[in-house]
């Protein structure tokens, strides 16, 4: 039988009341003391969920992937154990795909960005947001 962990972390906002958590750590007895950590998508939210960088695509990745970090932290992972990413992106163009690529490059090393999908969407939770990344993580 697996267990569940669910977490919200300071420093990201408290998600409990729009019906989620940011983070859940499972394990099970077969696991061989592996935990796999699901973080909700996370957005250019700050811990009030304002926007961050309300128009600026670069901005708003920017602090995704910071608010990555930050449930990184809480869940006891490192970077380099996110094993997949879900990339959800508002009017997806080929100049957003360099940005993207610089930034995941930057975040996790010329060699270390794990396997990614992209889903181009019309829109996402909130109006002003343009992009939101899931990862799940093994530690």
């Amino acid at each position: 039988m697996a267990s569940h962990e669910r977490l919200n972390p300071p420093g990201l906002f408290e998600s409990s009341s729009w019906g989620f958590h940011q983070i859940q750590i499972s394990s099970g007895r077969s696991s061989g003391g592996m935990r796999i950590i699901h973080f909700a998508g996370q957005a250019a939210l700050d811990t009030d969920a304002a926007i961050i960088g309300a128009g600026d695509f670069r901005a708003q990745m920017a602090a995704c992937l910071a608010n990555i970090d930050i449930a990184c932290t809480a869940a006891g992972v490192a970077r380099t154990d996110i094993a997949s990413l879900r990339l959800y992106v508002v009017d997806h163009n080929a100049n957003l795909t360099a940005v993207m690529i610089e930034l995941l490059t930057a975040f996790f090393g010329p060699d270390g960005t794990p396997p990614a999908t992209l889903v181009g969407v019309a829109r996402l939770g909130m109006p002003e947001m343009m992009i939101e990344i899931e990862a799940v993580a093994i530690g």
